[in-house]
C-alpha cells in the first residue's frame, strides 16, 4: 500500500473557487493557488489544484474569492483519466483537510470587519474539516 503523502501550502487564490455538488448532493470546491519562488530565470509561480468538500467547501464557498491568501493542508491525490481524444492525462491535487484563511480585510476575502469570522477579519480563521460541530458558522 502506497503511502500518503501531505502538502502545506500557503499561497494566493488565483480565481474564484468552483462549486459544485456530487450525485449524493456532498459540496465539492475546487480552486488554483498560487506560489511564489525565485529561480536562477528569476521569480516564477507554481499552481496548485486544491479540492476541498464538504463544509471546508461551505466555507470556501462563502469566504474566499479570487486574490485571498489561504494556508491550505491535505493529503496528494494523483489522478489518471483519458480525454476525448483517448490520450492518457494525469494530474496531481491537494485533497484538503484543513483551510485557513489568512488575509486581512484586503486579501480578496468577503469576509469584512463586523463579520463572523472570529470578531476580527484580521485574525486568521482556521477550519479543520475533521471538527464535529453542528454550529451555524463553521469555525
Amino acid at each position: 500500500m502506497r503511502g500518503t503523502a501531505k502538502a502545506q501550502i500557503l499561497g494566493t487564490v488565483g480565481r474564484d473557487p468552483e462549486i459544485r455538488q456530487t450525485n449524493s448532493g456532498k459540496k465539492v470546491c475546487n480552486m488554483s493557488l498560487a506560489t511564489n519562488f525565485r529561480s536562477p530565470s528569476g521569480e516564477e509561480t507554481a499552481w496548485h489544484r486544491i479540492v476541498l468538500f464538504d463544509k471546508l467547501a461551505e466555507v470556501a464557498e462563502k469566504y474566499v474569492r479570487k486574490g485571498s491568501q489561504i494556508f491550505v493542508e491535505g493529503r496528494i491525490n494523483y489522478r489518471k483519466w483519458t480525454n476525448q481524444e483517448g490520450i492518457e492525462k494525469e494530474s496531481m491535487e491537494v485533497v484538503c483537510f484543513d483551510l485557513q484563511l489568512c488575509g486581512g480585510k484586503n486579501s480578496g476575502s468577503q469576509a469584512s470587519p463586523g463579520s463572523e469570522v472570529n470578531g476580527n477579519v484580521n485574525d486568521k480563521v482556521k477550519y479543520t474539516d475533521t471538527d464535529d460541530e453542528d454550529d451555524d458558522i463553521p469555525f
